[in-house]
């Protein structure tokens, strides 16, 4: 046995390694220890995800640093905490997995929000006692490592706690963190994880699972979208609950949005056409107005105390996102 192999072999959970393993377990090893980026291009089935993480937990463990193995969908998840379960059967490693909080919320009424609308309802119930599982303490835990997301919520249902607040606990006890790419990627989620678990990116070696795929991910991570039911859902919206003195520009501007996308339906269909930020601002409410109403909107959902996925709020959204592009 070699030193590499002396230095990795209690984090190599099989008899053997396969071909290529030691190989790549050492690039890793050695591109991190030198602070490289590695870029890697492995078949798929080559058993690459454990070569990595033996090669990256010994620098890991020695420097005090956490590991995050950044996926692109919660189905990419089990590999890497399949691995990290037969490296737990060896020894001592503390894993937390991690992905939209709106997924591990255990109220059912939420999930049919926007992640926005559900970020300032989270926000709402949590601080007004609206959510029976936002305590302000939190029971001594142990619980079975690595958690799978079904166990994790399981397992914060039976503690009566929420389940992000839980997995972000974990977190600063665990040396590997397993979650999906907007932790680290999505400006406002990672800002909002690095202040709920106190870490920063130098205390982070990442591991980004088909990196390939990164790009794609992002454009569809930051792309936005606006459907003709939903302005013609807003404009209803704004009758049935606006009472803001700026209610006529307000349903005449969704009303000009409005027949701006049926002429285009009717006369593109299906088919793509570039059109200019500037022309959709133009034939829209004026943003102020809309976050007048939207504000005012929320106000009278969260009075009624039950969520509602607001129309109103989706169009600004989509216009916002226009006028910072």
């Amino acid at each position: 046995m070699d030193e590499f192999e002396s230095l990795v072999e209690k984090f190599f959970p099989y008899g053997k390694w396969r071909k290529g393993q030691k190989r790549l377990s050492k690039l890793v090893y050695s591109g991190v220890k030198e602070g490289k980026i590695v870029l890697v291009n492995y078949p798929t089935g080559t058993g690459k995800t454990i070569a990595i993480l033996s090669g990256i937990l010994p620098l890991a463990l020695e420097e005090g640093l956490k590991i995050f193995y950044a996926v692109r969908t919660r189905s990419q998840l089990h590999p890497p905490l399949r691995e990290l379960s037969r490296i737990k059967a060896k020894l001592d490693l503390r894993v937390s997995v991690l992905v939209n909080k709106q997924i591990l919320c255990l109220l059912d009424s939420m999930k049919k929000l926007s992640y926005e609308e559900f970020i300032k309802y989270c926000s709402y119930l949590s601080t007004t006692g609206g959510c029976p599982y936002a305590v302000k303490t939190y029971p001594g835990f142990k619980p079975p490592q690595p958690l799978s997301l079904t166990k994790l919520k399981e397992y914060a249902k039976e503690l009566n706690v929420c389940p992000y607040v839980l997995a972000s606990l974990l977190v600063r006890d665990s040396t590997v963190i397993v979650g999906t790419y907007s932790y680290l990627f999505d400006p406002k989620v990672r800002n909002a994880f690095f202040a709920d678990t106190g870490l920063t990116l130098r205390e982070i070696v990442l591991i980004v699972d088909e990196a390939h795929n990164l790009p794609g991910a992002l454009v569809s991570m930051f792309s936005r979208e606006l459907r003709l039911e939903w302005v013609r859902s807003a404009r209803l919206e704004a009758l049935q609950i606006y009472e803001g003195e700026r209610l006529g520009e307000l349903v005449d501007g969704l009303q000009m949005l409005e027949n701006f996308m049926k002429t285009l339906r009717k006369r593109f269909g299906d088919e793509k056409v570039k059109i200019e930020p500037s022309t959709i601002i133009e034939v829209s409410p004026p943003l102020s107005l809309l976050e007048s109403a939207v504000s005012y909107v929320e106000s009278y959902y969260f009075s009624k105390k039950v969520p509602a996925r607001s129309y109103l709020e989706l169009v600004y959204e989509f216009l916002s996102s226009l006028k910072m592009g």
